[in-house]
């Protein structure tokens, strides 16, 4: 949400301009947090989206090939990126298995099945899928990259991609069910959404009125 614009900006006067920005997450689908969560053994990885190059499902593959990590890859071949959906497929080994795109409750069903989610994208502009992954008790890992270094700085494990060491660390942390130490996904939206209403109150011009 772009405040620079609010009252003429008056508020917002010598702030940088992140600071005159808030992000607030989507809203995610009922489905992911009321549906009764599975309570077996997770074990694995996932990566939800649609294959594409931006979103770098190979180099995670790639790694799971050479560590033998079970890898589920989710979603269908981007109609103008069909030699990428074939390479991927041509260099998965034995412990990775593709699904094709799969329907809310089918999605949350993989998830309570798997250790972790892993966003390898190059970039995303929000990446709702990690919140919803979040919801249902998954460790988040994500590629340090523009946006999702700020949408899911509360809920992700961040690391640059291309620091491979420390992803594959990261990775390794998340399929033993090691999360960010600030992740509590009910207290972080709670917080949030109030901390955000709480600074646009605060910096309004305008006069709120209290409701009894």
């Amino acid at each position: 949400m772009n405040l620079n614009g609010f009252s003429n900006g008056v508020p917002f006067l010598g702030k940088s301009l992140k600071e005159k920005h808030l992000v607030i997450p989507l809203g995610i689908s009922n489905v992911f947090i009321n549906t009764p969560k599975n309570n077996k053994e997770r074990n694995g990885l996932l990566i939800v989206g649609r294959l594409e190059f931006i979103k770098n499902q190979h180099t995670v593959i790639q790694w799971a090939n050479q560590y033998g990590w079970p890898l589920t890859v989710v979603g269908d071949s981007n109609k103008n990126q069909q030699s990428y959906a074939k390479y991927c497929k041509s260099i998965a080994g034995p412990t990775v298995t593709f699904l094709t795109h799969q329907d809310k409750g089918k999605v949350v069903k993989l998830m309570d099945e798997h250790s972790c989610l892993v966003i390898p994208s190059l970039f995303e502009t929000y990446s709702l899928v990690g919140w919803e992954a979040a919801a249902r008790g998954l460790s988040v890992v994500a590629n340090d990259s523009a946006d999702m270094s700020e949408s899911l700085a509360s809920i992700a494990t961040l690391v640059h991609i291309e620091s491979e060491t420390d992803f594959i660390a990261a990775i390794e942390a998340g399929l033993k069910g090691q999360k960010n130490p600030k992740y509590n996904l009910n207290i972080i939206l709670g917080i949030i959404y109030l901390k955000r209403l709480m600074k646009l109150i605060a910096d309004s011009p305008f006069p709120f009125q209290r409701s009894l």
